[in-house]
């Protein structure tokens, strides 16, 4: 069946009647196999290209090698350069199908850039606001975990107000910059702040929401790490208490909100109900300084804890405030149309 149209072989004495099977095409119809036609004497880099791909692809592979044979009546020292002619002509097509490539098209590509707060609030904050200004369609995860991790734990703008670290022993004097704030700012760029261990429907909810907004977002998740010194065992149960003492509100701006006439910034998380050092009184790097200098952690605490209630104050206020050029209760009414 591989017998080309018109050629003369045993049991096709007067040529062959049909055309040839083309057994690479049927082979695509399963849609996950690697196919490729080849021919060494008219482009070895092909043929080498098609070999590594089909080698490397994670499942079945079909390679089809055009082969000269002393049956074709040719001058087999001209091999080689036969199927150059072969190639040139039509004859034999070089060609590859890639399954991975298909999917790429088929299904919508998903641009996430993954980074610590060192590089978000920090070192590489020139370019993530580069980024989130573009209008393009990418999302931005920030995996905050208040401190340069990777590096041994160095303070960062991330690092709230009274915790120890590295460039800040006497516990940080200066408030937590807030990241998802400022980018807000554009308008037109969607921020949700997110911790899986306190609230895993709104971590879900965020991501799916930040994936479907048609440009840019900024995801920031509440990451906890050695360097904060607590029982890594109770981790997820521990960012409960984050959110519950309103050190990590959770919380959404959805841009398409204004288009639908509704407040864009939504303040998922309830009301704190335990005071902030229930939470922090759990970790080492703010508990090391009540030993060192009790005074200093005392003053620190008591000012740690009144960022907690001003922002609190803000993100309420932040909940009920129109984005768009009239409210929906400033509307005019049918009835007071000019």
């Amino acid at each position: 069946k591989a017998t080309p149209l018109g050629a003369v072989a045993k049991f096709a004495a007067a040529g062959k009647a049909v055309p040839k099977k083309d057994l690479a095409l049927q082979a695509i119809a399963y849609g996950s196999v690697y196919v490729a036609r080849v021919a060494m004497g008219a482009d070895p880099q092909q043929t080498l290209t098609a070999f590594r791909e089909a080698e490397a692809y994670d499942g079945p592979s079909l390679v089809l090698a055009y082969s000269h044979c002393i049956a074709h009546g040719i001058d087999m020292s001209t091999a080689m350069t036969h199927q150059r002619d072969a190639v040139a002509s039509g004859y034999w097509p070089l060609w590859r199908y890639e399954p991975e490539a298909v999917a790429d098209a088929l299904v919508p590509s998903s641009v996430w850039i993954v980074g610590g707060d060192g590089w978000a609030y920090d070192i590489g904050f020139g370019g993530l606001d580069h980024v989130l200004a573009s209008g393009r369609d990418v999302n931005v995860l920030v995996l905050d975990t208040e401190v340069y991790s990777n590096t041994g734990g160095q303070s960062s703008k991330a690092t709230p107000r009274g915790a120890v670290a590295k460039f800040a022993a006497a516990g940080r004097s200066q408030g937590k910059k807030d990241l998802g704030m400022i980018a807000t700012a554009y308008g037109d760029v969607y921020v949700g702040q997110i911790a899986m261990g306190a609230d895993m429907p709104h971590t879900v909810k965020v991501l799916a929401e930040a994936e479907a907004h048609p440009g840019p977002s900024l995801v920031i998740a509440y990451s906890h790490c050695i360097a904060h010194g607590i029982d890594m065992s109770t981790a997820m149960t521990h960012q409960r208490d984050a959110v519950a003492s309103g050190y990590w509100p959770l919380w959404r701006y959805e841009p398409e909100a204004v288009v639908r006439d509704e407040h864009p910034f939504h303040l998922d998380s309830k009301r704190p109900s335990i005071p902030l050092t229930a939470f922090t009184s759990k970790e080492a790097r703010y508990a090391m300084l009540a030993k060192i200098d009790p005074f200093r952690a005392e003053e620190l605490g008591r000012l740690a804890q009144a960022d907690v209630d001003v922002r609190w104050r803000l993100y309420e206020q932040l909940a009920e405030v129109d984005r768009g050029p009239e409210g929906p209760e400033d509307a005019p009414k049918e009835d007071e149309q000019p």
